[in-house]
């Protein structure tokens, strides 16, 4: 009959022979044979004239033979009743999944052992294919037991079911008897549902609330249903918490096409941050998922916490951060903050607490006042150089030149409490591990003194402190003077530190500061050494005579000590200390005082008598004892014994001269035998002096003066000194 109305109305159909010999018994009498096929010979063209070949025409003549032998059971399905049978049948598809998945499972436990492999690859591909898979192919002799009761015990219903006449498209076909204008391209997307094809996430549905109605909740359970105009009217109105709650499981099995998705709804989608706080509340590694899946790039990345913290409530974020997974990535993210900025400020900050996050680094330009002002007045950060300049530049923007040189200095005149409070409590910590680290240090030297006073206990800390600052001290009493009660060695340690790093100002105040406490060490030697330019034009009114003593002594060398000098008494000069070199040099320096000259010589001439001192006397004239007058004796030859006589003739006596005498050459010898004798002397100066001492301590009884001529032409003679001299019994 069908071929016959075919051949009238060139209406193509595809109906197989097998179909209709199958539904042939349920058609009582042709008035019904008649109805049905003319029914659908109407809806047949129908749907040809507005362009719709989609629809399957066995499934459009099962459909309608149901209308024609149930017409109250389908009246119920077209007003989506609670009576709707055939909405019934397949929403307990789960149920017979799941009880088909029981009995797979079971099987391949018991037989996994005895099977051969092809059988038991077979049941391990029917059941991953469960997951997709029509109704009709999770029937067995159990399962249909099951479906007859949601059917109501209709045979048809069970028959067209089982046969797979109606199938899980069945709305498609239920709408073109309901008399409503449904787009056809919401129709194709439902079939696409249905029959699990793929189509675009932006794939325009017109009437996505009536989608909605007509997809079960078992369909947005399936990763066709990725829609964003379907999720954006779903999200967007209430109820359909079945619907909603099988997307956002289907979302969390995070396989590519979820993925792919996600990341294309939450840059277009309207409901972006209602789904991704409906995904977070339910999905406690969401944020481990997302950095997992590597094709999630840092700007979607970015995105979906953008999301988060703008949707998600503060305490579920702090679930969320599972491994420290958010935290870390703000902390390894140092342009993070630019990158949340359409993020409002006061949920970053709920974030940052809530995730205890430490900054290590963070590029703070264009970053909102309320977010830095959180994070430096309540410490989010790691005390390093790169924060602190951050800290700097964000509360005192002209210092920040000068950081990280003046690493202390800066931060004192910031004067941000938060700031100093936390380099104070954590002073060791920040000199070791931001101030030492730098090339050079040229903080100012009340900041430096500040330091080393709070560090007085850390001594190799002051003295790398020290070490890495450029400075120079003025004056030595103002570092850490007040701790040599408790901490004198310390205090040692930092002053030998400052001298021999060469930072103390070159003066003899600050040198008698450190001997008053530590005597001349061999750091204060060196450091007078090697600075006695500069103490030569030093003030010395500082210094007093225990100074001096130990100066004197303190083994210097005369260039050294020639400073003082002038200052230097005999008192001063320690015995051991002098010897002949150590006599020579202060009698030979300019800068001594004639008086210590004498002093020195009578006291330590005779013991210590040297030929450069013995051929000096006369020079010096210096008051000279006996001893040191013939302790100088035997270095000098005959001329320099008669200029040392004549000038010491007066400490000599009768005795004296006669072993002068004695030891001298002609015409000098000739006083030594003390018996009545005339003597001739050349007249000069010294030999007058000689003669005059002798005649005064009558050693000689007169003295005349005589020329002798000494040629014939020579009528001027040459004038000599006659002596007589006393003898002596």
């Amino acid at each position: 009959w069908l071929q016959k109305e075919q051949e009238k109305d060139k209406r193509g159909h595809n109906i197989s022979e097998k179909f209709m010999r199958d539904v042939s018994p349920y058609i009582a009498d042709m008035r019904i044979l008649r109805n049905i096929c003319n029914e659908f010979l109407t809806y047949k063209g129908t749907l040809k004239k507005s362009g719709n070949t989609a629809l399957a025409d066995h499934k459009i003549f099962a459909m309608i033979l149901f209308k024609n032998l149930h017409p109250q059971d389908f009246a119920h399905i077209q007003g989506e009743q609670e009576q709707d049978i055939i909405k019934e049948v397949f929403a307990g598809k789960p149920s017979y999944r799941s009880r088909k998945e029981k009995e797979l499972r079971q099987w391949l436990d018991s037989q996994r052992s005895y099977a051969s492999e092809k059988e038991i690859l077979s049941k391990e591909k029917e059941l991953r294919d469960l997951l997709h898979a029509p109704l009709r192919a999770m029937i067995d002799e159990y399962n249909i037991g099951l479906m007859r009761e949601k059917a109501k015990n209709n045979g048809l219903l069970v028959f067209l079911v089982c046969r797979g006449y109606i199938d899980e498209t069945y709305v498609d076909y239920i709408n073109y008897f309901k008399g409503e204008s449904y787009p056809e391209s919401d129709r194709d997307f439902i079939r696409a549902v249905r029959e699990q094809r793929e189509v675009e996430f932006f794939y325009e549905i017109h009437k996505p609330l009536a989608v909605i109605q007509d997809l079960s909740v078992e369909e947005f359970g399936q990763q066709e249903i990725y829609n964003c105009d379907l999720v954006d009217a779903l999200l967007a109105q209430d109820g359909e918490e079945e619907k909603k709650e099988a997307l956002y499981t289907r979302l969390k099995f995070s396989d590519k096409r979820s993925w792919e998705f996600l990341c294309f709804y939450v840059e277009s989608g309207k409901q972006s941050g209602r789904l991704i706080e409906a995904l977070a509340m339910r999905w406690t590694n969401m944020w481990v998922s997302i950095e997992d899946y590597r094709w999630i790039f840092e700007d979607q990345q970015d995105l979906f916490l953008a999301r988060i913290l703008e949707n998600v409530p503060k305490k579920r974020i702090g679930e969320l951060n599972v491994d420290r997974v958010l935290t870390d990535v703000f902390e390894r993210n140092a342009n993070i903050l630019q990158r949340l900025k359409a993020v409002r400020p006061s949920k970053i900050c709920e974030a940052l607490d809530v995730l205890s996050v430490q900054f290590h680094h963070l590029d703070i330009d264009g970053v909102s006042k309320v977010i830095l002002d959180d994070i430096f007045t309540k410490n989010r950060y790691v005390l390093n150089v790169d924060m602190v300049q951050n800290v700097i530049v964000h509360v005192a923007p002209l210092l920040a030149k000068d950081f990280p040189a003046k690493s202390y200095t800066v931060v004192r005149k910031a004067g941000y409490a938060p700031l100093v409070d936390r380099v104070h409590d954590n002073l060791i910590f920040y000199v070791k591990k931001i101030m030492l680290q730098q090339e050079c240090l040229v903080d100012d030297e009340a900041d430096i003194l500040a330091l080393l006073d709070q560090l007085i206990g850390e001594v190799e800390l002051c003295q790398s402190l020290i070490e890495k600052e450029d400075f120079c001290a003025f004056s030595l009493q103002d570092y850490c003077y007040v701790h040599l009660q408790n901490y004198e060695e310390n205090v040692r340690r930092i002053w030998d530190t400052i001298l021999s790093m060469k930072k103390l100002a070159a003066t003899w105040e600050n040198i008698y500061v450190y001997w008053s406490q530590f005597q001349i060490t061999q750091e204060l030697h060196e450091f007078i050494v090697e600075n006695v330019d500069s103490l030569r034009e030093s003030a010395v009114e500082y210094l007093d005579d225990d100074f001096i003593r130990a100066f004197v002594n303190g083994g210097f060398d005369m260039s050294i000590l020639r400073i003082l000098l002038p200052m230097v008494r005999e008192g001063h000069i320690d015995a051991n200390m002098v010897d002949g070199v150590f006599l020579e040099q202060i009698l030979f320096a300019p800068e001594t005082r004639p008086a210590l000259r004498g002093e020195l010589l009578q006291k330590y001439g005779e013991k210590y008598m040297t030929e450069r001192l013995a051929k000096s006397l006369c020079r010096l004239q210096i008051p000279i004892t006996k001893g040191v007058f013939f302790a100088a004796w035997r270095y000098l030859d005959n001329s320099e014994k008669v200029d040392l006589a004549a000038v010491y003739a007066d400490i000599l006596q009768g005795d004296d001269f006669e072993v002068c005498f004695s030891d001298m050459g002609e015409p000098y010898h000739d006083f030594a035998p003390r018996t009545k004798r005339k003597v001739r002397i050349p007249k000069t100066e010294i030999n007058e002096k000689i003669v005059k001492r002798l005649e005064n301590i009558d050693y000689i009884t007169s003295l005349t003066e005589e020329s002798i001529a000494s040629t014939k032409q020579d009528r001027k003679g040459t004038t000599v000194l006659v002596c007589w001299v006393k003898a002596v019994p």
